[in-house]
């Protein structure tokens, strides 16, 4: 009997090279597929049985003898093939006759291997009679190759002239078919072989669109596959077969020109590597690599539901159903995927709260916007003197450059403009010229033409991702602030956030990350969030909760041109419940509040700028800490934050200020100085010891009134000595040294001697209102006194530590004074 290896042999003589290759005989073909076919009906007209291992066949005896049998299945593939029964019913064996007759094996080749060691599988055993066709995954890097199957001994990969494999000989995507002959797997074609390869190529391409039940599209008519002619006819007949039986559609390589929209073309499953083209935007069908983006187009307005929105004149109806487009095409594990809103006002888009899985962040884009004539472009001022007035002109120093002015918020420093000429540069001064106020530009930021807004006081969230990363470009998103939950941008679930000229706008959060999830800002402008329904405080620009990350501004900078700028909001930045990273070189300025620490975060500040913040620009509560570097800029004199640091329970600053002394945990009492004079006091008259400042931004910082007191104690410890006259006293002078400001004394008694300590607090209440409380202690004495004084908080205030006797003969001698501060 002929069989597959002989009728199918490489050379005329087995083995020969030189003895030519070896063309199959029509008559040899004839005659194996008739032997198949009388295997076939015996084992169809005995009864015939199927086991998928030879141990199942073996233990099954009671058929009578020449009853035929497959064993399809076993691991062994020596032991698959076609059985006969051998001897009497309950008797005898079995005993193989021929192969499985299969022409041909499909072998997947996922990349499980490496290039040269390539490792594939099949649906059924490999053997040397039957044809084996597998897909290339990359390109080999060296020679020989081999191939295992089923995780069985590797085999040497020849050529059909028996050569090995040449290095960068198989090409990713290529399609090779071979035989098995011992140790080798022998190719049909050799490299040079083109014609047969692209060949293979194609009908392997045919071969998997028939076994996965694909309809392949160019079956609906010739198709110009270099993309040159249209194919829109062709397309629409494939898309609509394949919408209304519910089956995929292949794409063969190539490109495909279409003039317009393809209906339905987002409701059928795509495959292959096809690629669509219209006008200059191309659509893969399956992305070739990491670079590659496919955009979807959104329409502000004059969209339609019958667009595909695969170009900007055929725009999808709305955001939303931009989404559930994506959403079709979902895992988007290849490639990058983009949503284009054009310009104009666009309605919310909540992406699928399970997720919509993707290697990369879903790209939401605005129109590209840049600071030129014509443009918009929102300004931050420091500086200021004098009132800006909307449609005024504006001239930028040394550049020349002009705009008008669109909006004033003179009460916190932004100005929105429209260039008219020239090119504005950050601090430059500019000049009103209606109105002759003046001020320094230190941010701008180029208006996105794309806006995510509904109307004013929206209970919602602008742009949501539940379980998907996004990455926001050029878009505005305003007005969602109907209730304490409305962001503008919010992303959960150890998701990804990256927005990027962002310009949040009157939102009550403007950007939220929840649960392990991350928030990364490059530009934009937050403005005026924060606010419940426009009006009543308490949200943020920036927030997150839960184990958040923040990488806001650009680490290293070195300058705040880059921004962000965070500006009139009711607060900045809020991160709570063991959130963590970085605020660099961002402006923060004109804010009810800035930063704010609950439950265990942290933040590291560099270079960034705190100015006319009413309350602190930085505040800690709950065991949370900031890290602040020396590059960091707080406002003095009229640019002067309520505070620079307030702290809460247990939380700690690398840099706090009360005058200017780094004071650590400033909630619990912290020692900020301590001095030894070894001071001996025996004059009659008031004698310095020590003097503390307090600074005026410290004492008139009242936002978190929540803390218990702040407060401001002297410890001192020294010695008495003599009993001449009637009394050593120690002074607690608020508002003056050795004379003026209100005074608070203790007096020990005459007899008093020996080693004592004192311990002097001063209280402050609000403004112009302090509390002084003093107590000695001593074996024999313990004098004690408190009073309430009205010491002005408008400016500085010097805290002195004074002592007198009231006999020369006698003395105090100060040893240590201590300063301790809590509640600053």
């Amino acid at each position: 009997m002929v069989t597959a290896a002989t009728v199918f042999r490489d050379y005329e003589a087995d083995g020969i090279p030189s003895s030519d290759p070896h063309k199959p005989k029509k008559s040899e073909i004839r005659q194996l597929l008739a032997g198949y076919e009388a295997i076939i009906n015996a084992f169809t007209s005995n009864g015939g049985l199927i086991f998928t291992l030879k141990a199942s066949l073996d233990l099954v005896l009671d058929h009578p003898a020449a009853t035929m049998a497959w064993v399809i299945g076993d691991p062994v593939t020596a032991n698959n093939g076609i059985y006969q029964k051998l001897g009497a019913s309950g008797t005898g064996s079995w005993t193989r006759r021929a192969d499985l007759p299969y022409s041909f094996i499909v072998a997947s080749n996922v990349g499980a291997g490496t290039p040269n060691a390539i490792q594939a599988t099949t649906s059924i055993p490999v053997s040397e009679s039957a044809l084996v066709w597998m897909n290339i995954f990359e390109a080999n890097t060296g020679s020989p190759v081999t191939v295992s199957f089923n995780e069985g001994a590797p085999m040497t990969i020849k050529t059909n002239s028996g050569t090995n494999i040449a290095i960068g000989g198989f090409v990713a995507g290529m399609i090779v078919m071979g035989i098995v002959q011992g140790a080798t797997f022998r190719l049909l074609n050799d490299q040079t072989s083109t014609a047969i390869v692209a060949a293979a190529e194609d009908a392997a391409d045919r071969a998997e669109a028939a076994a996965s039940a694909i309809n392949y599209v160019t079956s609906y008519g010739a198709v110009d596959l270099t993309g040159a002619v249209s194919a829109q006819t062709v397309i629409e007949a494939a898309v609509a077969w394949s919408y209304a039986n519910d089956a995929p559609l292949f794409w063969p390589a190539g490109t495909y020109l279409t003039t317009a929209s393809i209906p339905n073309f987002h409701d059928v499953r795509h495959e292959g590597p096809g690629v669509v083209k219209r006008g200059s935007d191309l659509w893969h069908i399956t992305p070739p690599d990491d670079a590659t983006i496919n955009h979807v187009y959104a329409a502000a307005s004059g969209g339609s539901a019958a667009n595909d929105g695969l170009t900007a004149s055929q725009p999808i109806e709305t955001f939303q159903h931009a989404i559930e487009a994506l959403e079709k095409w979902a895992p988007l594990d290849k490639g990058q995927w983009q949503i284009d809103l054009l310009a104009g006002t666009h309605a919310r888009g909540r992406f699928p709260d399970e997720g919509l899985p993707s290697s990369f962040p879903i790209i939401v884009a605005g129109p590209p916007v840049s600071i030129t004539a014509g443009a918009a472009f929102k300004l931050s001022i420091t500086g200021r003197s004098g009132s800006f007035s909307v449609g005024e002109t504006i001239t930028f120093s040394t550049s020349g450059a002009t705009a008008t002015l669109t909006f004033v918020d003179n009460t916190h420093n932004v100005l929105f403009a429209t260039l008219a000429s020239g090119t504005p540069v950050v601090g430059q001064t500019i000049t009103g010229a209606t109105s002759g106020a003046t001020a320094t530009m230190d941010y701008q930021s180029p208006t996105p033409l794309a806006k995510v807004k509904e109307g004013d006081t929206q209970s919602a969230v602008g742009i949501l991702g539940f379980y998907t990363s996004l990455k926001v470009r050029d878009v505005e998103i305003e007005d969602y602030n109907g209730s304490t939950s409305s962001n503008g941008v919010r992303v959960d679930n150890s998701r990804e956030l990256f927005l990027e000229n962002v310009h949040l706008t009157d939102c009550y959060h403007g950007a939220s990350v929840f649960n392990h999830a991350k928030l990364d800002v490059k530009g934009g402008f937050a403005y005026d969030n924060g606010y419940l329904n426009s009006t009543t405080g308490g949200g943020y620009a920036y927030r997150g909760v839960f184990h958040a990350k923040f990488e806001l501004g650009t680490q290293n900078g070195p300058t705040t041109a880059a921004g962000p700028a965070v500006k009139g909001n009711s607060g900045a930045v809020r991160a709570q419940e063991l959130s963590t990273g970085h605020l660099d070189w961002s402006i923060v300025t004109d804010n009810d509040a800035g930063i704010r620490l609950l439950v265990g975060s942290r933040l590291n500040v560099d270079g960034s700028v705190f100015l006319r913040n009413a309350a602190s620009a930085m505040y800690g509560t709950q065991g949370s800490h900031v890290d602040v570097t020396d590059n960091t800029v707080f406002g003095t004199g009229a640019d002067a934050n309520g505070r620079n640091w307030s702290a809460g329970s247990a939380s700690t600053a690398s840099a706090a200020f009360i005058d200017s002394i780094n004071v650590g945990n400033a909630a619990n009492p912290g020692v900020i100085k301590n001095t030894f004079p070894a001071l001996t006091i025996n004059s009659t008259g008031n004698t310095a010891i020590d003097t503390f400042t307090v600074s005026r931004e410290a004492l008139n910082d009242t936002q978190f009134t929540g803390i218990a007191a702040k407060k401001l104690t002297a410890r001192i410890t020294g010695t008495l000595n003599g009993t001449t006259g009637t009394f050593k006293r120690l002074i607690l002078r608020a508002g003056g040294t050795l004379a003026g400001g209100t005074p608070t004394l203790i007096s020990f008694a005459q007899t008093a001697t020996g080693a004592f300590e004192a311990e002097l607090s001063i209280f402050f209440k609000g403004p112009n209102s302090q509390r002084v409380m003093a107590r000695g202690h001593h074996p024999t004495s313990a004098p004690v006194t408190g009073a309430n004084i009205s010491e002005s908080t408008s400016g500085d205030m010097v805290i002195s530590l004074e002592g007198l006797v009231n006999n020369a003969a006698d003395s105090l001698v100060i040893e240590s004074v201590e300063w301790i501060q809590t509640g600053f």
